[in-house]
């Protein structure tokens, strides 16, 4: 606006304000005022009428202003030459029918008066519409009769129409031939057009639509012209989804063929009988049940023709059939049926149920047969099979069952039942009525699933299975061989079940394996300088044990005077190794927990005094377990630890020397340290009252200044290595204690920051948390943060920049430190935190450094339960981040503090003394 009106000239702008006074004061309708198509102002009533503010309208072109009121599709404010009647839509889309009136004072300048048309809105012309549209299930749009376009729509229009993707801003105000573009969209403009035409409404039912997201869609459509003044204003067009009704319907009547299919194709009979016995055959399997069917009407032709008797022998009379039972109410499931013909002699099962009126009342039977006359004869052969096999089997020696299909017990030889090894998974009866449980060779308990029985019905072929059964107090060990049996078409017959007793052969194989075991064990543990001795569990009594184990009992009680290690064989363990009561029970509580567990070993640790020397033993309990898992022996082996031990204690004592040592030697370099210090300071005092000229004193403080720096950096490299010394012996300690880690990080920025500036350098502090209180050492932390910036100023040119910044990660905190100096190249940042360390010293021009710092603050960082990283680029500068773990202490057992007054200007003059002006 500021521009136009810099090319406004004085007449011009008198001009201007008359009109615009004229106008805009004495009209009430809302109007705009453009000069060179440029709109340069605007009433009230328009800023009303059109929901913009008036910052939005100035300044733009009338053809931007078009397309905000979304006035184009009808017609431009440029083609108006002195009144047009159109739609135009509000910020929020709101439809309202104007009257446009177009005047010009001259040739740049147009003004336009906007009235709204009276009684025109929607909410006031179709307050029912209007509650359409909030319809969740129906979609609902109106149109204009004037150019067709769309003055308003919901959701559920677009949805059905396009889909979910699709916003309502995106279709107000366009015309119809924008909207339907598709082969659909053509056939409802037609539609539409006949209405505004005809001025009758048009409905249609169940139209098919193909939905580009969702295919083939069905859905009722209305078109409705509203009148005003004898003349079509509106159309309202209406749309509700019935694709799942029609669907539905399509299936239904598809599944009633499918069903008469099926039931053609069954190769089971499916006949129907009503309350008189009369027949109606649904399908070619029921003429077989029925012998010449075609001269059969009722029930009682049925048994003119043949005899049908059940599955006792007894002939059926028609109170006796399953369509007269069924009729009468009840429910028949696989009824077998003898059926003796002309033509011969056939069985069939059969099942039968009612089919109700609407008044609950039985109105037919519905009845199904299948032939079983082939399966009838199969079984009566493996009858007269099994009873030949039954004869085998009683006459074997080993344990013989078989199984059907269902795993379950079908034949018991006699072995088995003498053994009165009754499966109590299928069979309810054993020998004394008492459960038997069964397990695997591991011990564990089989679950029925995995018998024997069922997985041979499963298909499964068995061979030298282990089982174990326990009933009460008798364990019985099996060995299980099973073999499904099939018949020539591959399916299920049976399954065999052989199992018999390994008890005595596995006892034997044991005894056999315990000998050779303990021969072998026995020469080895002689050979080895070991105290080896096994017992029996629980009494503890001394079996077995080697000449190491009776020179360490000699080594421990002088009571023992024997030279033969069979003087104390049969003799307790517990009596001649154990020296007090609560040892004994403490061993003892041990090893009753371990076996209930069936666990590997328990070891013992004792410390002891003897004539004066300690003894330290360790002991070893192994419990020997036999193939039922339970304990059968105790092996115990000692080993004599003394050694060990008094060399550790020697080493620890020698670390904690080397300690004192460190900080005896630390003491005494830091004494000539102090008094250098002292004298330089009392020399820079002297100098400062001397009479000397001033570029002898300019000399004298460059020396004085040189001697301070060195005794820092000599200051510095004391403490790191009588640190790295703390920290190899384990002596290195930080005072934890709950702090605002973002408090404790600025302080320490702030505190370099005039040392930065010295430098050339800006040091810059961001932090995206205002508080964060964990557990940390801020004395350590503040070594850390200083030791990184110190390294980012000696790589880093004047002028540059340092980051310091925290970053709140949920459960850790990151503090980084980042440079835009020279970088680090890639193959030192792999051993960049490794003890005396340093960079190529092309890099290191202004700076020194013994290569500890970094070393020790990954340990520093470490101690802190955190992590330190580091990523660089030459030439781009370097970053390294730091992350803390965020947890809490107790406050009320924090340690002391050792150096929580320490100096923070003497610590920065200290980490920053290797950096020279």
């Amino acid at each position: 606006m500021i521009y136009y009106r810099k090319c406004y000239t004085y007449k011009f702008l008198k001009k201007r304000d008359y009109i615009m006074k004229h106008i805009m004061t004495k009209s009430v309708k809302p109007s705009i005022i453009s000069q060179n198509n440029i709109i340069c102002e605007v009433n009230n009533e328009f800023i009303q009428l059109s929901g913009y503010l008036k910052h939005e309208l100035i300044g733009k072109t009338l053809t931007e202003l078009s397309k905000m009121i979304r006035i184009s599709s009808q017609i431009c404010f440029e083609d108006i030459k002195k009144r047009a009647t159109c739609y135009m839509f509000t910020k929020e889309r709101e439809p309202r029918e104007v009257t446009i009136t177009f005047d010009d004072f001259n040739l740049n300048e147009k003004t336009y008066i906007i009235s709204e048309v009276i009684n025109s809105r929607l909410e006031d012309a179709l307050p029912v519409v209007n509650r359409l549209m909030s319809d969740n299930e129906n979609g609902t749009a109106i149109y204009s009769s004037n150019n067709v376009i769309i003055l308003n729509l919901n959701q559920n229009y677009l949805n059905l129409q396009y889909g979910r993707s699709i916003k309502i801003e995106d279709f107000i105000s366009r015309p119809i031939q924008d909207v339907y573009h598709e082969e659909n969209g053509r056939d409802f403009t037609l539609e539409l057009s006949k209405v505004l035409k005809d001025g009758k409404s048009i409905y249609k039912k169940e139209m098919k639509y193909q939905h580009s997201q969702r295919g083939d869609t069905y859905y009722n459509s209305s078109l409705i012209p509203v009148f005003k003044n004898g003349k079509i204003k509106l159309i309202v067009h209406s749309v509700s989804d019935v694709t799942e009704f029609v669907l539905n319907r399509i299936l239904v009547t598809k599944q009633r063929q499918e069903l008469n299919s099926i039931i053609q194709s069954m190769s089971d009979g499916l006949y129907l009988v009503d309350k008189d016995y009369k027949f109606t055959l649904l399908n070619r399997g029921s003429k077989e049940f029925l012998y010449e069917p075609d001269s059969i009407k009722t029930l009682k032709d049925a048994l003119k023709n043949a005899q049908y008797f059940d599955s006792d022998g007894k002939l059926l009379e028609i109170k006796d059939t399953v369509s007269y039972k069924v009729l009468n109410g009840e429910n028949i499931k696989n009824s077998r049926i003898k059926v003796k013909r002309p033509d011969g002699i056939f069985y069939f099962s059969v099942s039968g149920s009612s089919i109700y009126d609407e008044n609950g009342d039985i109105e037919k039977a519905i009845i199904c047969t299948r032939d079983i006359t082939e399966q009838e004869s199969r079984e009566e052969l493996i009858k007269v099979q099994n009873e030949k096999l039954k004869i085998i089997m009683d006459n074997m020696s080993d344990e013989l069952m078989i199984c059907d299909q269902n795993g379950h017990y079908t034949m018991l030889n006699k072995t088995f039942r003498k053994n009165a090894y009754l499966d109590n998974n299928e069979l309810s009866v054993s020998l004394d009525h008492n459960e038997v449980e069964h397990f695997d060779i591991e011990g564990k308990m089989i679950p029925l699933e995995d018998f024997p029985s069922k997985r041979v019905a499963k298909g499964e072929k068995i061979c030298g299975y282990r089982m174990d059964a326990k009933r009460g107090n008798v364990t019985i060990h099996k060995e299980v061989n099973g073999t499904p049996i099939y018949d020539s078409k591959g399916d299920f017959i049976a399954g065999i079940i052989i199992s018999r007793d390994i008890g005595d052969r596995l006892k034997s194989e044991e005894n056999l394996l315990k000998k050779v075991q303990g021969e072998l064990l026995t020469r080895t543990v002689e050979n080895l300088n070991l105290a080896y001795i096994t017992a029996s569990y629980p009494d503890f009594i001394i079996t077995y044990m080697n000449s190491q184990a009776l020179r360490n009992l000699k080594g421990i009680n002088d009571q023992v005077s024997t030279k033969n290690v069979s003087d104390i064989i049969g003799t307790s363990y517990l009596e001649y190794f154990m020296f007090n009561r609560d040892e004994i029970d403490k061993v003892k509580n041990s090893l009753n927990d371990l076996t209930d567990k069936k666990g590997n070993a328990y070891y013992f640790f004792r410390h002891f005094i003897f004539k004066g020397k300690d003894l330290f033993i360790k002991v070893m309990f192994q419990p020997m377990y036999d193939v039922n898992k339970d304990v059968y022996q105790i092996v115990i082996i000692s080993i004599d630890l003394t050694e060990q031990i008094v060399a550790k204690n020697e080493l620890e004592k020698a670390l904690i020397t080397q300690d004192e040592i460190f900080a005896n030697i630390s003491h005494e370099l830091k004494t000539p340290l102090n008094v250098i210090f002292t004298a330089n300071q009392l020399t820079e005092y002297n100098l400062k009252n001397s009479s000397l000229e001033d570029h002898e004193k300019s000399e004298m403080h460059r020396n004085i200044n040189l001697i301070k720096q060195n005794c820092y950096r000599f200051m510095k490299l004391i403490n790191n290595i009588v640190d790295l010394s703390k920290l190899d012996s384990g002596f290195f300690k930080i005072n934890l204690s709950n702090e605002n880690i973002v408090e404790v990080i600025e302080n320490i920025v702030e505190s370099v920051v005039e040392y930065t500036n010295e430098k050339g350098l800006q040091i810059l502090f961001d932090t995206d948390i205002e508080e964060k209180i964990l557990a940390c050492d801020p004395n350590k932390l503040e070594r850390i943060l200083l030791n990184l910036i110190s390294n980012a100023i000696k790589f880093s040119n004047p002028g540059s920049e340092i980051f310091v910044g925290i970053i709140d990660k949920g459960q850790s905190v990151e503090i980084s430190v980042k440079d835009t100096g020279v970088g680090i190249d890639e193959k030192h940042l792999s051993t960049i935190f490794e003890r005396f360390h340093q960079i190529d010293k092309t890099l290191a021009r202004n700076a020194e450094g013994s290569g500890i710092g970094l070393s020790l603050v990954k340990s520093i960082v470490d101690l802190h339960g955190g992590k330190i990283s580091v990523d660089s680029q030459v030439g781009k500068g370097s970053i390294f981040k730091v992350e803390l773990p965020v947890k809490l202490i107790d406050q009320t057992i924090l340690l002391e503090k050792s150096e929580q007054g320490r100096d923070r200007v003497e610590m920065i003059k200290i980490e920053f003394s290797d950096i020279y002006h």
